[in-house]
Order: C-alpha cells, then sequence, then structure tokens
C-alpha cells in the first residue's frame, strides 16, 4: 500500500488510507527535510526524536518513522486526529506517535532533538512567543512558514504594515467576524485566535536568530518567490 496523508470516509463512516502513485516520502520539503536531518545526524537518524508540530493527518510524521526516528506528530483537531491514529494502525509502526493538543503546550512533551514546524507559524497570533517555546524544547528547528512582504500582493489578503511583537509584519484573518475560531471542520485555519501575525522574510528570519538559535540555514529548500513561503534550519 502507497501511503497518503489524506485518508478518506467511506460510505459506511469508516476511514481507509487509498493506494495511490505518490506518497509523502516524494514531497520536495521531506526530501529536502530527510537530507538535513541525514546531515545533521551523520546518516545515524535510529531513535532520534522529532516532533511534526500541527501535523494534520500524520503524513509528514509517518515518514520520519519510516526513517527510525521516534516520530511523535501533535494535532488539535479530532477530525484529523482521527484520521493520524487511522494512519498509526494501519502502518503499525512501534515508532510512531500521535498526540491531540494545542501546539501551545509542547512544553509538556519534554526535549527532541528536531522540531518540525511546517505550515503552522503563520497560523499564530504572536510567533516570536511560540518560537521562544520552541527553541526550548530542541536542539534542530526545520520551520517552514509563509511571510509577509513590504509592498502587498494579489496572493493573499494581508493588512496594510504594521508592528507586533517588535517586528514588522501584516495581520491574516483566520476567522470572520462572528466565526468560531475553533472550527474542527476549517483544517486550514487558526486554531483559538482569529487572526495571526506574517512577519516580513527578513523579520522573521530575525526572530529565529533573537530567540537564540544561532546557526541558520536558508537553503536547504528553495521556493519560487511568488509562495512567499520560506524554509529555515536552525539549530
Amino acid at each position: 500500500m502507497t501511503f497518503t496523508a489524506h485518508p478518506v470516509r467511506l460510505p459506511d463512516g469508516s476511514l481507509t488510507i487509498p493506494d495511490l502513485d505518490w506518497d509523502m516520502s516524494q514531497h520536495p520539503l521531506f526530501v529536502a527535510a530527510k537530507r538535513v536531518l541525514i546531515n545533521h545526524f551523520q546518516g545515524e537518524l535510529e531513535g532520534k526524536t522529532i516532533f511534526d508540530l500541527g501535523c494534520l493527518e500524520g503524513g509528514y510524521t509517518a515518514e520520519f518513522a519510516r526513517l527510525g526516528m521516534e516520530a511523535t506528530g501533535m494535532e488539535v483537531r479530532t477530525s484529523n486526529f482521527q484520521n493520524c491514529e487511522l494512519v498509526r494502525k494501519t502502518l503499525n509502526l512501534s515508532n510512531l506517535y500521535f498526540v491531540q493538543d494545542d501546539c501551545w503546550n509542547i512544553e509538556k512533551y519534554g526535549y527532541f532533538d528536531v522540531i518540525f514546524c511546517s505550515g503552522l507559524l503563520y497560523h499564530l497570533h504572536s510567533p516570536v512567543e511560540f518560537l521562544r517555546l520552541v527553541r526550548k524544547q530542541c536542539g534542530l528547528l526545520i520551520l517552514d512558514s509563509h511571510f509577509a512582504t513590504e509592498q502587498p500582493t494579489k496572493a493573499f489578503n494581508l493588512s496594510e504594515i504594521t508592528e507586533h511583537e517588535h517586528l514588522r509584519g501584516r495581520w491574516y484573518v483566520e476567522t470572520p467576524k462572528g466565526g468560531n475560531p475553533k472550527d474542527d471542520n476549517a483544517k486550514w485555519t487558526a486554531w483559538g485566535n482569529a487572526q495571526s501575525f506574517w512577519p516580513l522574510e527578513s523579520e522573521l528570519i530575525r526572530a529565529v536568530s533573537e530567540v537564540g538559535f544561532t546557526d541558520i540555514d536558508l537553503n536547504a529548500f528553495q521556493r519560487p518567490a511568488s509562495e512567499q513561503r520560506r524554509t529555515i534550519i536552525a539549530k
């Protein structure tokens, strides 16, 4: 069976993982992350711990486990977490774990060799505060996040430039006024905050440095400028 990160619900209500010709191990971000991990640990990944924050349905987490790492995925939404559990039971890997919790509670899960944070930071109201938490909990951070630009773009509906947490950036509305900021079905939005803050790219990099990461690599995975997204490797 080829693994995908998107379990589907059958007419009888049960969940299954379909066979596809493409799997998460081929995703360019995972390929880049794998290369970083192999270089950082000199090929010795067996038993190294990694925490995948906001893991959605567990696709990346499962691939890290397949590399031999002790891989834990954190997901807050119940519908996503149910899919994570299906992935765990289907793959039957003893080194694959999932927890259902808010990312702001990472401290209670202890220290990890690596934290993988993809597609999460730009959904947070206070990214710098969160990065401070992350710095305490890992030796290596693989961060992949959107950022704001000096000039407004059509790609994302962001506010005018302002300052928040001593960073220049723009606000993004996650939940329209009157909406539920903890909607379990709104899989691609924040959890608990109605708006999130996107620092400018240079400000995001500065924030990673200022919370205590002293070695920063910006070349592990290059994205098109139109995506307004940067992969940062920090230790």
